[in-house]
C-alpha cells in the first residue's frame, strides 16, 4: 500500500515538474531582415592605435548593411550579412591641427604625405550571443530590451584608391593649366615594389579575410519590428587596406609598371628618365604614387603644403615643379638625394571600426514553435 501511495504521487507531480522544465526552455524559432547604416573608422599606417581617439574623429566615412537574422535558441542567433564600407584616411589631415601647425609626435606622417580611400564589399557569417536568456518567450513576447555580443569571420572586396592633381595626368578641359583631381587604383601600381623581383613583396589579393567582433543592443519598437545599435570592429589578418605595407621602393624599379600610363615631370633624382624623343624628364605614376613626400600640395586636399613643410624643416624648400627639393626632404631621401628604406609602413595589421544602426523586421513571428528540450 506504502509503494502504491508514493507510486501515486510520483504519477501526479511528474507532469508539472515536466511542464516547468518545458516552460522554462520554451521559445520559438523565427527570422528577420534587416537593414541600416552608420559611420566607419579606419585605423592601420595613416591612422596609429596608439592614438584610437584621433583615429574615430578624423575622416569618419559611411557604411550601409543588409541583414538576415536566425534566432536559434534563449541565448543564440546566427546571422549572414552584406555591407558596403568606405573608409579613408590622409597623412596631411591626420597629422595637422586646425592652424595648419603639425601635431607634436606626428612630424613623419606630415612628411610622408600619404592618403587613400576604400570601398570595402564585406560578406559574413556571424554568430550573436544575448547577454541574458529569452526564455518563456515567442517572438511576439521577446525582451524590450536585449544586450548581445558577436564574432563572426567573412570575406571582403576592397580597392584602395589616391588622388592625382597632375595637368599631365588629368587636365581640366575648362582650364587647362589646372589639373582635374582624379581618383586612381593602387593595387596595380605596385607602391610598395610588389611583384618587382625577390627584394619586394608579392603582389596582395583584393579579397581577403575579415573578422567581426563586437557589442550591440536591440530594442523592441513593435510586435514585428527590432532596432539594433551595434559597434564592432572588423579585423583583418593584413596590412593592405591602404596600400601601405613596405618600405619605399626604389623608384627606377617602378618606372615600367605602369608603361601606358601619361607621363609627369618630376625631378631626376627621384628616379626619372629623360625621353629621347622630347629630351624631357618624366616618370609614371607608380613611383609618384610610391613615395609622395616631395609634393607640394596635399593630393587629397589640394591644400599648399609649403608654409607647415619650411616650418618643419626650419628653412626654406626650393619648388621644382610640383615637387620639393628632395636634398630638403627627412623621410624617403638623406640629404644628398638618395633613397633610404624605413618610415614608411608599420608593422600592424589594418582594421576598421563599424557603427551601425539597423532596423529589423521578423518573419513568421507567429509560425510553428520550436519543440520543447525534455
Amino acid at each position: 500500500m506504502r509503494f502504491f501511495k508514493v507510486a501515486l504521487l510520483i504519477a501526479i507531480i511528474t507532469p508539472f515538474i515536466s511542464h516547468g522544465q518545458t516552460k522554462k526552455q520554451f521559445m520559438s524559432k523565427y527570422s528577420s531582415v534587416g537593414f541600416g547604416g552608420g559611420s566607419s573608422h579606419y585605423f592601420g599606417d595613416l591612422a596609429g592605435y596608439k592614438k584610437p581617439l584621433l583615429g574615430l574623429m578624423t575622416m569618419p566615412r559611411w557604411n550601409g548593411t543588409v541583414q538576415y537574422t536566425r534566432y536559434l535558441s534563449p541565448r543564440l542567433m546566427m546571422r549572414t550579412g552584406f555591407s558596403w564600407i568606405r573608409i579613408s584616411g590622409d597623412d596631411f589631415t591626420y597629422s595637422t591641427k586646425r592652424d595648419g601647425t603639425v601635431r607634436p609626435g606626428l612630424e613623419s606622417k606630415f612628411f610622408r604625405n600619404a592618403h587613400f580611400r576604400n570601398d570595402i564589399k564585406e560578406f559574413s557569417a556571424t554568430a550573436l550571443y544575448n547577454l541574458r536568456p529569452q526564455y518563456n518567450r515567442s517572438a511576439a513576447q521577446r525582451d524590450k530590451v536585449m544586450p548581445y555580443v558577436f564574432a563572426g569571420l567573412g570575406l571582403y572586396a576592397h580597392d584602395p584608391q589616391a588622388r592625382v592633381r597632375f595637368t599631365e595626368f588629368a587636365a581640366d578641359p575648362a582650364n587647362p593649366l589646372e589639373p582635374k583631381p582624379t581618383w586612381v587604383s593602387l593595387s596595380d601600381k605596385a607602391t610598395g615594389g610588389q611583384g618587382q623581383g625577390v627584394n619586394y613583396p608579392t603582389n596582395y589579393s583584393t579579397v581577403a579575410l575579415v573578422m567581426p567582433v563586437g557589442i550591440g543592443l536591440r530594442l523592441r519598437l513593435a510586435e514585428n519590428i527590432d532596432i539594433t545599435f551595434e559597434g564592432g570592429l572588423r579585423i583583418t589578418p593584413n596590412d593592405n587596406l591602404d596600400d601601405i605595407s613596405s618600405d619605399y621602393a626604389n623608384p627606377i624599379d617602378l618606372t615600367n609598371v605602369d608603361a601606358n600610363a601619361i607621363a609627369i615631370p618630376v625631378n631626376t633624382i627621384q628616379g626619372a628618365i629623360t625621353n629621347p624623343l622630347t629630351g624631357i624628364t618624366t616618370t609614371n605614376l607608380s613611383p609618384i604614387l610610391s613615395n609622395r613626400t616631395l609634393e607640394v600640395k596635399a593630393a587629397r586636399t589640394g591644400k599648399d603644403r609649403s608654409t607647415t613643410y619650411n616650418a618643419a624643416i626650419g628653412g626654406t624648400a626650393p619648388i621644382n615643379g610640383y615637387f620639393f627639393d628632395p636634398s630638403t626632404q627627412r623621410i624617403g631621401y638623406k640629404a644628398d638625394g638618395t633613397l633610404i628604406s624605413g618610415g614608411r609602413f608599420s608593422k600592424y595589421w589594418d582594421s576598421y571600426a563599424v557603427i551601425q544602426v539597423s532596423l529589423h523586421f521578423l518573419l513568421n513571428s507567429s509560425g510553428v514553435k520550436c519543440p520543447p528540450i525534455k
